[in-house]
């Protein structure tokens, strides 16, 4: 298993016993040291302490957005999470279903994550209500990029396609498909068609790990591939420019080595980012696993059943408010926007519920939000 994130690894695979330890921390010592590769950063898992899996690569989350159609609105590039539910982006941004992807389910953890780290320190401290209060806001920043939105996409490889096409004006996105597509349009067109950045203090650091099945038929072949991927040659290929030595031949990957001893000066003059540095962003944004580690498909069961299932009410009563004046004017109508089935308090009653009977519960959820939104609509064209 190569890729997908930490919560595909452990929660889906080895927690299950699908894979196993098969000795690489064992094989390479000298990479498995703070110095080279730390088995945690900023919160976020590396690799597993009992070697079922190790990360490869390290990837962040950020925003894609088109320089034309920016241009042509009169706004400048987003640089946060916020910046995605302007009104002025209305029917322009480009989001991805975060039941069809995991990488999108992160992304939108991490902007959760982001405001209940506000709330805390607002507060002065963890308590309960200002975890309530974060998670609260970040599901409404998280609906009101929805109602945004143009489309809803299955792949999340296609918000920067849709981006570097002009269709969107801006979105969210892994940062290597962020890249790729801002190195291939430019290529293409000899213009600069797609802007990708990473929101300071809104994103972690994460790691895209490699695991070996249980029973696999080719044991000592599985080893030796993991071994190549963690060795200095595999990690090179990572973010080598196309003919570099040792970098790769056709495509440039854009995406950063896991391993902290590629990026002394030498091994930077041959990158693709020679300026990007994850280890010191990662400072900017500790993951804290016990808030959302938990309920990461609940969070996304959450959305399917709260934000894109009823979409068309949301949609119209975010369009109401925005025609009303904004959030500000109809504060009554916000309420009923806002509404969610469950507090952060609440969130393992409601993973339980989800347990015992799925369909039910987000049937219940979805028809709960469409008439939320349908009073919201209402009260925002009564000026409330």
């Amino acid at each position: 298993m190569f890729g997908g994130g930490e919560f595909d690894h452990r929660i889906s695979l080895a927690d299950k016993g699908y894979v196993v330890d098969v000795g690489i921390i064992q094989a390479m010592p000298e990479v498995f040291r703070d110095d080279v590769m730390p088995q945690t950063l900023a919160g976020e898992t590396i690799y597993d302490r009992r070697g079922r899996y190790v990360g490869t690569a390290l990837s962040s989350f950020g925003i894609v957005a088109n320089p034309d159609r920016l241009s042509g609105l009169g706004l400048a590039s987003p640089t946060t999470w916020e910046d995605l539910a302007a009104p002025a982006l209305l029917g322009a941004v480009e989001m991805a279903d975060p039941s069809k992807s995991g990488s999108i389910t992160t992304c939108y953890v991490m902007m959760i994550q982001e405001r209940m780290q506000r709330a805390v320190k607002s507060a002065g401290g963890v308590t309960p209500m200002a975890l309530d209060a974060g998670w609260n806001d970040g599901l409404l920043l998280i609906r009101r990029m929805a109602g945004n939105a143009r489309h809803i996409t299955d792949s999340a490889s296609r918000v920067p396609r849709d981006v570097g096409r002009g269709d969107a004006v801006a979105g969210m996105s892994i940062d290597f498909y962020g890249r790729a597509e801002a190195e291939w349009t430019l290529s293409q067109s000899g213009r600069e068609r797609v802007v990708f950045s990473v929101p300071v203090g809104g994103t972690s650091i994460a790691a895209d790990p490699i695991s070996c099945f249980r029973g696999a038929p080719h044991h000592d072949l599985a080893l030796a591939f993991m071994r190549f991927v963690l060795s200095v040659d595999g990690q090179r290929l990572w973010n080598y420019r196309v003919g570099e030595p040792g970098g790769p031949q056709r495509y440039a990957l854009r995406r950063w080595p896991v391993r902290r001893d590629l990026y002394g000066p030498e091994p930077r003059s041959h990158m693709s980012d020679p300026g990007d540095d994850p280890f010191a962003l990662a400072a900017g944004f500790t993951y804290q696993p016990a808030w959302t580690g938990p309920y990461f498909d609940l969070i996304r069961t959450t959305i399917k059943a709260v934000v894109l299932d009823p979409r068309p009410e949301l949609e119209e009563a975010w369009r109401a408010i925005i025609a009303a004046g904004g959030p500000a004017k109809v504060p009554q109508a916000m309420a009923e926007f806002a509404w969610l089935p469950y507090a952060h308090q609440e969130a393992a009653a409601a993973k339980e519920a989800l347990a015992k009977d799925r369909v039910a519960t987000v049937r219940r959820w979805c028809i709960e939000a469409q008439e939320h939104y349908r009073a919201a609509r209402r009260l925002a064209e009564q000026g409330r």
